[in-house]
């Protein structure tokens, strides 16, 4: 009698506990969805490292080193590539890196990074790359994994200084491995792919009816800066800025398309989301990023644009439609910049050798300039908010965002932990949900047991009076 009474005791128990984070979860997913902008600090976005946002699926992560022998390397990665054998080609001749060489070439101002001749090529039969260092020397190691395409090629330049140099001089020190430099990014999360910054199915009815309205508006085959330069001019030709009401404000990026093209007017985020729709439909992997954040009342910044993958430099590149910034090259490097190299310079206001893309709305063309001034809203301590998609496509899935892809924040400061708080509700729900189960599944075939009991204890009784 007191096993029962307490078993229904233990169920009601594990009902509320269920119930309750239910209910929990319910309240945050409302307040998640409720505005399709980031504004503030909340339980569905959580604090993410500069990795977390810029690395991708599509160029391999470097997520684990071992020592695997004498003076042997093995190297892992995120997404694990699955090869059955690598090629390692050695690059360059340079010796010893120590400090009296590393102050050499400082002072020269020899830029000693280059990869110098090949030296030597092995193969690696197995799973993983590995490298077996020999000489103290600097060399470029160069990692091709057999029947695999790379989005970007695997190279690190390594400086290897063997423990007995320290030895000679007293120092009890090991081997050293020096990661001069790498073309891959290192990690321990394994990156997020470009469909997933995206957000956006290819059965969307928005994103089948922007590429009807794309077509033949740019170069296919061109390379994809000139591909952003005229779906950019294509979207700044559509666009008109100004306060909107709440039908733009609360539209899909299609709706949004049409209602700029019927006269309306919109703030960043609107005009952002016309690129982001278009930019896609173009085969253009573009993402929104958010920069906002907010103490109570006092706002600390307010701002919304794109961002697009460029493959030719295994890059996001910062495009700002509101303001017609269409790109942003650094002339030393002629790569692009990002958006968090964009804030990082604007706080430091460090623009030399910088030349932006500019759309002239009153001329209709483009005007390449030496950067002067990045947008005032760049500037402090604004939080970057990196979204997986918007929550007003048509093909989003509130639920598997919920789940799985809180928007990732970027910020100075630390930022206070309420996702952990989603996260504890989610799993209890979860876990109270299985025992629940459990306790109903046990309860029920107890039930059964005790009337198969019942029935034969009746045949038995039956039969005995035959």
């Amino acid at each position: 009698m007191h096993s029962v009474l307490l078993s229904k005791m233990a169920t009601y128990g594990v009902s509320v506990a269920f119930l309750l984070s239910l209910a929990g979860n319910v309240g945050i997913f409302y307040l998640s969805y409720r505005d399709p902008r980031w504004r503030q600090f909340d339980f569905n976005s959580r604090q993410a490292s500069y990795g977390d946002v810029y690395n991708v699926a599509e160029v391999p992560v470097v997520d684990d080193v071992k020592l695997v022998g004498e003076r042997t390397l093995e190297f892992h990665f995120l997404p694990e590539l699955k090869a059955g054998k690598w090629t390692v080609r050695t690059y360059g001749d340079e010796g010893p890196m120590g400090p009296a060489q590393r102050i050499a070439n400082k002072t020269s101002g020899v830029d000693r990074s280059q990869d110098g001749d090949l030296i030597s090529t092995t193969v690696i039969k197995g799973s993983y790359p590995m490298i077996a260092f020999s000489e103290n020397a600097t060399r470029t190691y160069e990692f091709v994994p057999e029947g695999l395409a790379l989005n970007k090629e695997i190279k690190l330049r390594i400086n290897f200084e063997g423990k007995e140099v320290y030895v000679r001089n007293g120092l009890s020190w090991p081997d050293n491995y020096w990661l001069m430099s790498s073309s891959v990014p290192f990690g321990l999360r394994k990156p997020h792919s470009l469909d997933e910054w995206v957000g956006l199915s290819d059965q969307d009815p928005d994103l089948r009816e922007a590429k009807k309205i794309i077509t033949g508006k740019y170069d296919a085959d061109a390379d994809t800066i000139s591909k952003i330069e005229s779906i950019f001019e294509f979207c700044s030709m559509a666009t008109n800025n100004g306060d909107p009401n709440d039908e733009m404000q609360n539209a899909s990026p299609m709706k949004t398309y049409q209602l700029m093209k019927a006269g309306g007017v919109g703030w960043c985020e609107n005009n952002a989301l016309v690129y982001y729709l278009f930019a896609n439909a173009a085969g253009v992997k573009t993402r929104l990023v958010d920069m906002a954040g907010k103490f109570s009342p006092l706002k600390l910044t307010g701002h919304y644009f794109d961002e697009s993958w460029v493959p030719e430099e295994a890059k996001w590149i910062y495009v700002d439609p509101m303001y017609y910034i269409c790109d942003v090259e650094n002339k030393t490097t002629g790569g692009h910049l990002n958006t968090y190299e964009v804030k990082i310079l604007r706080n430091l206001q460090l623009y030399s050798n910088l030349i932006e893309r500019v759309w002239d709305p009153g001329e209709h063309r483009f005007l390449r300039k030496p950067v002067t001034l990045f947008p005032a809203e760049f500037y402090g301590n604004g939080v970057l908010a990196y979204k997986f998609g918007y929550p007003l496509n048509k093909s989003y899935s509130t639920l598997q965002h919920f789940l799985f892809y809180p928007t990732l924040l970027l910020s100075d400061f630390d930022i206070p932990n309420y996702y952990i708080v989603k996260l504890a509700l989610v799993a209890f729900c979860f876990l109270s949900f299985v025992i629940l189960f459990l306790q109903v599944g046990y309860a029920l075939l107890n039930r059964a047991k005790r009337q198969v009991r019942i029935v034969r204890d009746v045949d038995s009784y039956t039969g005995g009076h035959k």
